[in-house]
């Protein structure tokens, strides 16, 4: 405790002497002025802590313990995400011409700025010793049989996990910052700085950062560019390349932070480029399932977050496109190493950038997508249309074995790639059976897209749809979103399935005596879904969104349920909403 004191009392003796004396008058109170920067404090602070007592061996962390370290917090989720506490980052000013790798683009509400490392440093220990001091605290008042703030340490805690992760990120921008620019002066792509970070180290960072939820581009793109120039670098020499491992960690981690721009297509390129090469090998590697299922999953995930007309479409689609064709060829040649999580995964990347898509099935309201650009449409056609056959005839045999949402996955990708044939509908066939089982096992979000999935699909399952709308009850209904809702009574429309009390909400035409009651409405499924949605379109009609209020109308009208409250209040809700437009 004495030596925390010592540390705060030299940082706090730093403060104080900047604030002392009369700083008018002559030139000596000028330059002591420029001394006092917090800069200049923060670098003075530091250099005493750098020195004996409060630092007698000044050993740096290396790039294995830094990664080390960013792993471990991720995987205990100690640190907050940056929403709740704003990314640490070094702004400063370069109109001298210079640039060491700072970030000079912070936008100021989204980050907490410093002016050097040494200011953030100090930030860390501070934070650190505020730690050490609450948990002294605590225990004193335990010992004492004092009221004691139980956890009171842990946010502080918390927030010194969010500055530690920050720190070494910062210091790995500085760093590639600094060998960026002396590249770009020496016209060289040597290695002449030497890689501190290898390529499982960077894959691991990025990973941390994803995974905590304090990712930005600032970090991101360095940390990729050099692990492409790297590994540029040591194919020249004769050297290996990254593992499939590596790269899926870091494109997965990009997809997961949500962090587009060129840097990301660049590493779609990269990859794609190095697959064409060996031929389906990374660098002389093969794949493991889940890493190419990861990767399919990044890559659908980036191209969905995808603004429209973007210069680099072209490149990331011919990029996605090489990729996805080596993770259809490899479903093809070994299925059976794939599990439930991993061919879900793979189908959802295929239908979610439209990758193989049978066009003469049509589209809908509900399917109508843009599609990832290919330079030949009849050949991944083919090449999906017969991988799903694969898919089909090995899942199958083994869908117990699957997860709700891997089953509502795997119907929603055929359905959405519009894939029709005897497998495809005994696959169909086959998760029906699982809904009407483990109805129960189906979350909301699932229920709605296996039965919107079925409706696409035109296979009409009576009981299967039966199990799916007796989720949505009075009981549970308000656990459903808009869209899991809408999905739902417009399947059940479009399969043709109408109440059985297609009259229970006729107020206008049906007298009170003639429609049944609550508890004849709840011994029918179906009859029950459309009572509980209506119900709830009417209490939140906000929430909806227009075509999701269009979706449930047109259901109602389809299957000729009349309903006067429900068109009613959602005439007065539209006409209102626009008038306050």
């Amino acid at each position: 405790m004495q030596q925390a004191d010592d540390v705060l009392n030299a940082i706090a003796g730093v403060a104080v002497s900047s604030k002392s004396g009369d700083t008018s008058g002559d030139d000596s109170s000028k330059a002591d002025t420029d001394n006092n920067t917090p800069t200049a404090l923060a670098k003075k602070a530091m250099s005493q802590l750098s020195t004996a007592p409060y630092h007698p061996k000044k050993n740096a962390f290396s790039s294995r313990e830094c990664s080390n370290v960013c792993w471990a917090l991720a995987k205990l989720r100690m640190a907050p995400p940056s929403a709740a506490v704003p990314l640490g980052r070094v702004v400063k000013d370069t109109n001298d011409g210079t640039n060491d790798g700072t970030n000079n683009s912070t936008n100021d509400e989204a980050s907490r700025q410093f002016a050097s490392m040494d200011e953030m440093s100090l930030d860390v220990i501070t934070s650190s010793l505020q730690v050490r001091k609450k948990l002294f605290e605590e225990a004193r008042n335990r010992k004492t049989g004092g009221a004691a703030a139980a956890g009171g340490w842990i946010p502080e805690l918390s927030r010194l996990a969010g500055k530690v992760l920050d720190l070494i990120g910062m210091q790995i921008i500085h760093e590639y910052g600094l060998r960026s620019r002396q590249q770009e002066l020496d016209g060289v792509n040597g290695n002449s700085n030497g890689s501190k970070f290898n390529p499982q180290e960077m894959a691991s960072v990025l990973w941390a950062f994803a995974k905590a939820k304090r990712g930005d581009d600032a970090l991101f793109s360095p940390v990729a560019k050099e692990l492409m120039r790297a590994t540029e670098y040591e194919l020249q020499r004769g050297g290996q390349g990254p593992k499939p491992q590596e790269l899926s960690n870091t494109i997965w981690a990009f997809a997961t932070a949500g962090i587009r721009g060129d840097t990301q297509v660049e590493l779609v390129k990269f990859m794609a480029d190095a697959l064409d090469a060996g031929e389906g090998q990374f660098f002389g590697f093969q794949f493991k399932p889940q890493e190419l299922s990861n990767t399919a999953w990044a890559l659908a995930t980036l191209h969905s977050k995808r603004g429209a007309n973007t210069a680099t479409e072209a490149m990331e689609d011919d990029g996605i496109v090489r990729v996805l064709r080596w993770v259809a060829k490899d479903l093809i040649q070994r299925v059976d190493s794939f599990k439930p999580q991993e061919l879900s995964n793979s189908i959802w990347a295929f239908s979610t950038v439209g990758f193989g898509y049978d066009e003469t099935c049509g589209t809908n309201s509900h399917n109508d997508y843009v599609h990832v650009a290919t330079t030949d449409p009849k050949g991944d056609k083919e090449l999906v249309y017969q991988t799903l056959e694969v898919i089909a005839e090995n899942s199958l045999l083994r869908l117990d074995k699957f997860k709700a949402q891997e089953l509502n996955n795997m119907a929603w990708g055929f359905a959405r790639l519009g894939h029709r044939s005897e497998r495809s509908e005994k696959l169909f066939g086959g998760v029906a059976q699982q809904l009407i089982q483990r109805t129960w096992h189906f979350k909301p979000q699932d229920v709605g897209a296996t039965l919107w999935s079925f409706a696409t699909a035109e296979f009409f399952d009576y009981d299967a749809f039966r199990a799916g709308a007796a989720r949505l009850n009075f009981r549970h209904i308000r656990s459903f979103k808009p869209q899991e809702m809408s999905n739902t009574v417009w399947a059940l429309a479009t399969a043709g399935f109408a109440p059985q009390h297609i009259r229970a909400f006729d107020t206008t035409l049906v007298p009170g005596s003639q429609r049944p009651t609550k508890e004849m409405i709840g011994k029918d499924p179906i009859t029950e879904c459309f009572a509980a949605v209506a119900s709830e379109v009417m209490r939140r009609p906000h929430e909806f969104k227009d075509q999701e209020l269009k979706d449930v109308l047109w259901s109602f009208s389809k299957i000729g349920v009349r309903h006067p409250a429900l068109f009613q209040k959602m005439a007065k809700h539209i006409v209102g909403r626009n008038g306050r437009g």
